[in-house]
């Protein structure tokens, strides 16, 4: 927000969806852990690799927004 940029920096649709599948990763393993359930820490696997990925797109597209004019 500062200098003036903070339309530069708004929340995305894909951020927020990040940040819910990060959240439903954490209790995906915590069950999968719970009940001993190796099919869902696979799957807990899989949907953390897919929100890294998103958080090192949506790292870039904030980065770009910020350093370009």
């Amino acid at each position: 927000a500062r200098n003036d940029m903070s339309h530069k920096t708004k929340v995305t649709f894909l951020a927020k969806s990040k940040t819910a599948l990060q959240i439903s990763t954490i209790m995906l393993y915590l069950i999968a852990l719970s009940f001993n359930l190796s099919l869902l820490i696979i799957i807990g696997d899989i949907s953390l690799i897919a929100a890294t990925l998103i958080t090192l797109y949506t790292g870039y597209e904030y980065a770009n927004n910020i350093f370009t004019k």
